[in-house]
């Protein structure tokens, strides 16, 4: 029989904002735009975790990575890149203290002020945990 292992605080959260936002995938982040912890199937976490690292490679301010996340919340908490097409992915990234960024992609028509708000709920409980 296999060990269960415990679901952390951090684990916990993601899943449920995971749920509660009608996500594909949700991630919490570092600096570098390295996933720490996820939420989702496999496929979609991984594709959560390339365009995240894409779009911070986008914010390096003179190749110094560690300033992406600075750069890129530099005038807002909040950042998205919504889809052109019908039925496209969307990306939403929200700091998270100093140090990290919680990520999510979504299908469809989910309404973005409800992902928003469901992610700012989620950003504030992850810095209480972290």
């Amino acid at each position: 029989m296999a060990a269960h292992r415990a679901k952390t605080p951090v684990q916990g959260i993601l899943e449920q904002l995971r749920e509660l936002g009608g996500l594909t995938a949700v991630a919490l982040t570092d600096r570098g735009g390295h996933v720490v912890a996820s939420a989702g199937d496999d496929g979609a976490r991984a594709a959560l975790s390339r365009a995240v690292c894409a779009l911070l490679a986008r914010f390096e301010s003179d190749g110094a990575a560690g300033r992406a996340l600075d750069e890129l919340f530099q005038e807002r908490e909040e950042y998205d890149v919504r889809a052109r097409a019908p039925g496209g992915v969307h990306l939403l990234l929200r700091r998270v203290g100093e140090d990290w960024a919680l990520a999510a992609i979504w299908g469809g028509d989910a309404p973005i002020a409800r992902v928003r708000s469901f992610a700012l709920e989620a950003a504030t409980r992850l810095e209480a945990v972290s």
